[in-house]
């Protein structure tokens, strides 16, 4: 069981100013533990305890974590939206190895922030598309072989369930006469959707894997 004493154990190795006075479980998401956490300052922070049983690699789960954070700095005149912001140790690492070798994240709190474990309707689902294809497309410049793998062969355990064929043969009402996507024809397009649409139109062949 984690209490304050606890947490403030955790929390006074990153860059934080002030001990904390209060702590809520965030119950959202069942892999990591958690915790939003408030200072005797008034700020706010998410502590995160990752779980070595699902990732093995650690490390791996931190690089890539400190890649994509670090890219985003970089970028902020052209996000729509926040991103998160890792706080450092005081060995300057975004990582905190605790006596039990357990491995700690120390994130800002992001103020407004809901998480969604289940769409609640189909215009939440159509944003988080975008807002996924967007981000594809700022990480686009991103070296993907600066990233690490974290969970091996996950892909391969739920191979022999898709019928790649049927997918295909399906395409057309999945996509193209899907009642739920045609009702949003009218919408105002992303940047990275426009580029789409234009390569697309180009009489060439071509292969576009779009997730």
């Amino acid at each position: 069981m984690v209490d304050l004493k606890t947490i403030n154990r955790i929390a006074k190795n990153f860059k934080i100013d002030s001990e904390c006075v209060s702590f809520s479980e965030l119950q959202s998401g069942h892999i990591n533990d958690t915790y939003l956490i408030c200072t005797s300052t008034n700020k706010k922070f998410v502590l995160q305890k990752i779980n070595t049983t699902v990732f093995k690699n650690v490390i791996a789960v931190i690089n890539n974590k400190q890649i994509l954070s670090d890219y985003f700095k970089s970028i902020t005149t052209s996000l729509n939206y926040q991103f998160v912001v890792f706080i450092e140790t005081n060995s300057n690492s975004i990582v905190y190895i605790d006596p039990n070798n357990s491995y700690w994240n120390l994130m800002i709190y992001i103020p407004n922030s809901h998480t969604f474990d289940v769409a609640q309707n189909i215009e939440m689902v159509f944003e988080a598309g975008k807002l996924y294809g967007d981000f594809l497309l700022q990480t686009s410049d991103v070296l993907t072989t600066d990233f690490k793998e974290t969970i091996l062969d996950i892909l391969n355990n739920y191979e022999d369930r898709v019928n790649l064929n049927k997918l295909i043969e399906i395409s057309d009402e999945l996509i193209e006469k899907n009642p739920n996507i045609l009702k949003y024809d009218d919408l105002k397009l992303y940047e990275h959707q426009k580029k789409l649409f234009t390569i697309c139109k180009n009489s060439n062949p071509k292969l576009i894997l779009y997730l």
